[in-house]
């Protein structure tokens, strides 16, 4: 599996090894990445996490600005989220092209019913199924979280002693 980052190496050249980037379409990504801010946050990590559907006119200079700040990128896969990469304006595609491009540590993340498209993708973005995931098991969120932590390499805080 391809690794845009090897776990342990440093993060890309003026990134922030404590912040991530949430990449995923609204309609069936936006609850596992609600969770995945929540959780991160909780833990001192910032996420950049869309809230507020940003104008195409400011598309290209902010995400792509927010993607080159990120150590790590997480991308997050429903039923059907790459179907419409096939357009090269389509705002997902050009942020994970932007994240293999720039190096980024691209960790997916399938939840169920995700498959990758066929045909092939694109050529920008045809290596992302080689990249190492995390399967998405709602039954077993904490467990989720701890594998996209170790992809990350993020360690989580000692608990306070009680």
């Amino acid at each position: 599996m391809l690794v845009a980052r090897r776990l342990g190496s440093d993060p890309p050249k003026h990134a922030n090894r404590h912040f991530a980037y949430l990449g995923f379409r609204w309609e069936t990504g936006s609850e596992v990445a609600r969770f995945i801010h929540t959780e991160f946050m909780a833990l001192g990590i910032h996420t950049y996490f869309d809230l507020r559907h940003i104008r195409a006119a400011e598309f290209d200079k902010k995400m792509l600005d927010e993607i080159e700040r990120a150590a790590n990128f997480i991308l997050i896969l429903g039923p059907g989220a790459l179907d419409r990469c096939e357009d090269s304006a389509d705002w997902l595609r050009q942020e994970i092209a932007h994240a293999i491009r720039t190096e980024r540590n691209l960790v997916p993340i399938l939840k169920p019913g995700f498959h990758f498209p066929t045909p092939l993708l694109p050529p920008d973005i045809a290596e992302l199924p080689r990249y190492n995931c995390v399967h998405y098991a709602p039954d077993y969120m904490d467990a989720t979280l701890e594998k996209l932590l170790a992809f990350c390499s993020i360690t989580r805080p000692p608990s306070p002693a009680v």
